[in-house]
Order: C-alpha cells, then structure tokens, then sequence
C-alpha cells in the first residue's frame, strides 16, 4: 500500500522520504519534519497489521510526545493491539534508576481501559515483567505474597498461604 500512500503526498513529503532513502521495510519508520523544528507525523513501515509488536519499537526511538494512528492510512492497524504493542514497547524497569526520557506515548480515541482484553494483557505484563526484573533481596516470599493479596483484593480472589510448619 506504500506506492499508493506516496502519490497522495505533497512534494515536499516525497522529497524528504527520498532525500533520506526511506524504504518500507516491517520496522522502518521516518519523522516527518514540520514547523518549528517538530515533526509533523511518522512514516512507519507495518508487516503485519495484525501483529501486536508492529509498532513496538516506536515508543523508545520517537521523540517524547503524543501520536496517534492515522485514520486515512492505508493500512489499518488495530488500536487494541497497537496499544499492547506501544506499552510492550514503552515499558523500563525503573524501581531503582529512573528512565532518562519519557517513552513516546500512543494516543487512541476513548478510553482503552474500559473493556480491553489488550490493555488487561498490557497491566499484567508489566506486573510479571516488574516482578521478574526485581532483584531476590527485595522479591521475596513475603513480597510476592503482599502481590497476590493485592491482586486478589483488587479482582475478588481469594488466597491461601500455606508457610512455616505447615508447609513442612
């Protein structure tokens, strides 16, 4: 859909795509300049619209702002799994070390937190990947087990411990 896409470009886009080789492989992307220095939009290259980490590199390598899927493209990429994709993308563990620039953040029309299945994948992800990269001298079976009560108050489960000499 790229050659397509091009003929509805000004010249001054074509130009710039050239001037810089842009070619549409699956990952490529190009900002696109605007006023004042700004980009104005991003080019990205999709293999696979339905592939959830389509976008996933995005959210480190953009500048720092809001985007936003183009409702003219070509290509239609799903928003639930473009979001899934963009926070896979955007997320750094930072318990110990705070990340040195905000990730580039996709913004999608209403609200992605109501009744998305990609957006509960999206939180429990970054719960797994938080506990994962939380070193074991503060990750311990104590801390995974305040994690689980949590977890459970929040959605009704119920927990049972078993510790100690009953666990022996």
């Amino acid at each position: 859909s790229y050659p397509g896409w091009r003929e509805a470009q000004d010249a001054a886009t074509l130009a710039w795509l050239d001037a810089n080789a842009f070619t549409p492989a699956a990952g490529s992307f190009m900002l696109l300049p605007g006023a004042q220095g700004k980009p104005r939009g991003v080019v990205a290259a999709v293999g696979d619209a339905g592939d959830p980490l389509a976008l996933s590199h995005l959210p480190l390598l953009l500048p720092p702002g809001d985007y936003s899927l183009d409702a003219s493209s070509p290509v239609r990429v799903d928003a639930a799994l473009a979001l899934l994709g963009w926070g896979l993308g955007a997320y750094k563990f930072d318990r110990y070390v705070a990340p040195t620039r905000p990730p580039a953040r996709l913004v999608l029309a209403g609200d992605p937190s109501g009744e998305s299945n990609e957006f509960a994948l999206l939180r429990a992800a970054t719960l797994v990947r938080d506990l994962v990269n939380t070193p074991t001298e503060h990750m311990g079976p104590a801390d995974l087990q305040a994690t689980a009560e949590r977890l459970g108050a929040a959605y009704g489960g119920r927990l049972t411990t078993i510790a100690g000499d009953a666990l022996l």
